[in-house]
């Protein structure tokens, strides 16, 4: 690579699915061997109200920036708002090249809330530069709405899989899997309450709920359930996710959060083939086909979603059906294709690439393999 290639996103901090998208794309990066320098930006309300603070830090790595870098920019809502703004600056002045990814299904609904002068500034901005977006929806919008025709669809990426054996569909308990943030927003209450329907019907069913605890409160309701029916098991590791949604028949995805792009648990679902249930919204019916690949439906409705886990528990068949409709969608949102060759083409110019296929390099102690620095935001 001629340029030299500088991405800044959230490697640390809380982890979602903007970090855990990012990381990956590292991964896939360190994977070819491709030289990059990497700038934190740990999770976090980037208002408007910081914006000074964040302009004093990014004017001190800007000195570092040389001329005709390609700049790489992955953030959410106003975070993306707000650096895009400043790196825009800073790719005019030293002629480089800027990519802006953002994370999340609602970006063009904030820009709207914005006041005209910000609204008039960040879509200049986008217009000038390559704005990447989540969701096909999200895409069609920015050009029918803002006239911004320099916008590429950019999904949520996983790494392949091994899929789950269709045999491993037995009869006994149905194996029910939460993996998601354990907080309201994204529906844990909902499978709490479904975990007490099937407890008060003593129907064949058990729930395992993984994932970082945001309210102490769900787990003293879930510890106050039978186990047999649904338990708390930590936080899945990442090379743990995979082997988990494996063992498990159904995942449940009863998110309530207006901001979903296309959730990252639910592309690793479709990577293994596991069916999911998740709530009907217009960026996920990207991702499922209602009653061909998995199941979309209303969580408030509780009779109708205890119906649908009741109707899977006594035909074990509709699952095995489920199950084989994804292997049409297993290959569309793999890692090494969207990181890969999509990403390395919009680097170096949008040039059609040959695959490639190097050694992982392991990553130093900083977790960052080729990376050639590691720029902390504060």
């Amino acid at each position: 690579m001629n340029k030299k290639l500088i991405l800044i996103g959230p490697k640390t901090g809380i982890k979602g699915g903007g970090s855990v998208s990012f990381n990956h794309l590292l991964d896939e990066l360190d994977r070819r061997n491709v030289e990059y320098t990497c700038i934190d930006m740990p999770g976090g309300n980037y208002s408007f109200k910081r914006f000074f603070l964040i302009a004093v830090y990014l004017f001190r790595i800007a000195k570092s920036i040389k001329r005709n870098c390609v700049i790489s920019l992955h953030a959410s809502d106003n975070s993306a708002i707000v650096y895009t703004i400043f790196l825009d600056v800073i790719a005019r002045l030293t002629g480089s090249k800027l990519i802006i990814r953002v994370f999340g299904g609602q970006h063009l609904n904030i820009i709207k809330q914005k006041n005209s002068f910000i609204k008039k500034r960040i879509l200049a901005c986008y217009r000038r530069h390559r704005l990447l977006l989540q969701t096909k929806k999200m895409v069609e919008n920015a050009a029918s709405e803002y006239g911004l025709m320099n916008v590429r669809w950019f999904p949520t990426s996983r790494p392949a899989a091994t899929p789950k054996n269709s045999k491993s569909f037995q009869p006994g308990p149905l194996k029910l899997l939460y993996i998601s943030q354990v907080r309201r927003n994204k529906g844990i209450d909902r499978v709490i309450k479904l975990a007490g329907s099937l407890s008060e019907n003593k129907l064949n069913a058990e729930i395992s709920v993984y994932g970082e605890v945001f309210d102490e409160a769900y787990i003293l309701e879930i510890n106050s359930l039978p186990d047999q029916v649904i338990q708390y098991k930590g936080v899945a590791k990442s090379e743990e996710v995979y082997d988990v949604m494996r063992e498990s028949d159904l995942m449940l995805f009863p998110t309530r959060y207006v901001g979903e792009g296309y959730p990252g648990v639910i592309v690793e679902a479709i990577n293994v083939m596991l069916p999911v249930m998740a709530t009907d919204m217009v960026s996920i019916r990207d991702l499922i086909d209602h009653e061909k690949d998995g199941l979309l439906v209303d969580f408030e409705d509780e009779e109708l979603v205890l119906k649908k886990v009741k109707d899977l528990i006594e035909d074990r068949e509709m699952l095995i059906v489920l199950h084989k409709h994804l292997e049409q969608k297993r290959n569309q949102f793999s890692s090494e294709f969207w990181n890969g060759e999509f990403f390395l083409s919009l680097v170096e110019g949008d040039k059609k690439r040959e695959p490639q296929r190097a050694q992982r390099t392991p990553r130093n102690k900083f977790g960052t393999g080729k990376n050639t620095s590691n720029e902390e935001v504060v």
